[in-house]
């Protein structure tokens, strides 16, 4: 979830003004041009950057100042800006608006605040509030709030999710949202450890803790979460976690249902932190991550992309495509890395045919309606499923693949350094040879031949970046003719 959508209107615009910095050439950008862009007046492009610059100096040091600057006239730049001082003013700019602040009332303290106390405790005045509460609804009303790719959910099954796709990547890595229960969540992270026998990555320690802190207060505003995703045994998790049971019920007052512990069980399942058996993700259980992970296949295999069918168990890449789609349809969080659209073109390059298969099988899912896929998840999707692709389907089995003669006139040593240097590209999908045979696509050597008709590159001396380069490039030319 794109939390900047509950920004006010002025930190909105500052917001802006720091990503495109953040992401230009040198972290300059000419301000003609952000006048262009975002309809401003020099007068109010000014007043931002003087405000911008205030906010940077509560997040700023000595040793890193961060700061905005105009070098020359008509030039804006940024001063050791990165991707977490930009987090950490997303936070700062969440934080302080009245829109954020009538969400978390509706959704988070509505239990355990009268409205008019709720006010009084933010420094709200009614009419502020409830205007802000008008603005709250457009926003949830824009994102869909409470829509997921998976019908077999309750309404608060929705609601958690969608407060957990907030809080997650705003609070990640940056601070503690709802500071309060922090002991009580090292006591239930700690129990979690020991029962289930986990042990923590720090992201997965991050997104346990937001989790846990949804869900307890979620439960304390008596939000049940109603009927559960999977079908698991009641009395299994209600054994298991027991413990976290009465450590929720001594140290704040509320009791967890066996639903409950159902609930953060599959959570557990779903996020790898914990092993399931397949038979926990049944097509009753999970209709739709079982329909999406019948097409990819089925497109998969009308691709031929293997030189072999009959000779390799393509099993282990349907179970890996199952998984990125169990997640997407239960437990997603909007992606905030791994969705820049001008990074697929690599993939693109690299690997044509499993490009064609991903590419097709998204563009059938929006066109199907299938599942709801915004601009980011398709390219966070793509990365997905290549990476799956890629980990699941040796090299060696790919039915397209340019094959390299290495033939250097210095002998033996020479060609085993090109060799060696060649096999490290193992996501090239090229085989290397060490004779011209009628698969050869190209000629690697030290002097040029005209006994031979294949694409030849010649190299006098050690390659440099440059030759690397050419080869890369003869590559890809040459597998786009192959596909």
């Amino acid at each position: 979830m794109n939390y900047n959508l509950f920004f006010e209107e002025d930190d909105s615009l500052y917001y802006d003004i720091l990503q495109q910095l953040v992401h230009s050439n040198e972290q300059k950008i000419s301000e003609p041009q952000l006048l262009e862009q975002m309809s401003l007046t020099a007068y109010k492009l000014h007043k931002a950057i003087t405000t911008i610059n205030n906010d940077l100096m509560s997040i700023s040091s000595t040793q890193h100042p961060v700061y905005l600057d105009e070098p020359e006239k008509g030039l804006l730049r940024g001063n050791h800006l990165t991707t977490v001082v930009i987090q950490k003013i997303g936070l700062i700019y969440l934080q302080r608006s009245n829109i954020f602040s009538a969400f978390e009332y509706n959704y988070i303290y509505d239990h355990q605040y009268s409205k008019t106390d709720y006010m009084k405790e933010n420094y709200i005045s009614n009419a502020t509030f409830y205007h802000a509460e008008g603005r709250m609804k457009k926003v949830l009303k824009h994102i869909d709030f409470g829509q997921i790719n998976n019908p077999n959910t309750s309404p608060e099954y929705r609601v958690r999710l969608h407060l957990f796709q907030l809080y997650y990547p705003a609070y990640n890595g940056i601070e503690s949202p709802f500071a309060d229960l922090d002991s009580l969540i090292e006591m239930l992270v700690d129990e979690l450890q020991s029962v289930c026998d986990i042990r923590y990555t720090p992201t997965q320690l991050n997104k346990l803790s937001i989790f846990l802190k949804i869900w307890i207060l979620r439960m304390n505003g008596e939000h049940e979460i109603g009927t559960t995703l999977l079908t698991l045994s009641k009395n299994e998790s209600a054994e298991r976690f027991e413990s976290v049971r009465s450590i929720i019920a001594s140290e704040y007052l509320i009791t967890a249902s066996d639903d409950e512990l159902d609930y953060l069980y599959t959570f557990l399942l779903i996020q790898g932190y914990m092993t399931a058996q397949p038979a926990t993700f049944s097509r009753e259980a999970m209709p739709t991550a079982h329909k999406l992970t019948d097409h990819f296949m089925e497109i998969a295999h009308q691709e031929k992309f293997l030189a072999d069918p009959d000779k390799l168990d393509v099993s282990p890449l349907r179970d890996e495509i199952f998984k990125i789609n169990v997640q997407f349809t239960t437990f997603y969080v909007e992606p905030t890395t791994f969705v820049d659209p001008s990074q697929v073109s690599f993939f693109q390059e690299s690997y044509p045919i499993f490009d064609g298969i991903i590419s097709r099988f998204i563009k059938t899912v929006h066109n199907k309606q299938t599942a709801i896929i915004s601009d980011k998840d398709s390219v966070n999707l793509y990365f997905s499923y290549m990476f799956a692709m890629i980990n699941s389907i040796p090299m060696d089995w790919m039915a397209s693949r340019v094959h390299i003669c290495v033939d250097f006139s210095q002998g033996n040593l020479y060609t085993n350094y090109i060799v060696k240097t060649l096999n490290s590209f193992s996501n090239a999908n090229i085989k290397i040879e060490d004779h011209i045979t009628e698969d050869t696509d190209i000629y690697l050597s030290d002097f040029y031949s005209s006994f031979i008709s294949q694409t030849q590159i010649t190299w006098l001396d050690p390659p440099t970046p440059t030759d690397w380069s050419q080869l890369a490039d003869t590559i890809i030319a040459i597998k786009k003719n192959k596909n």
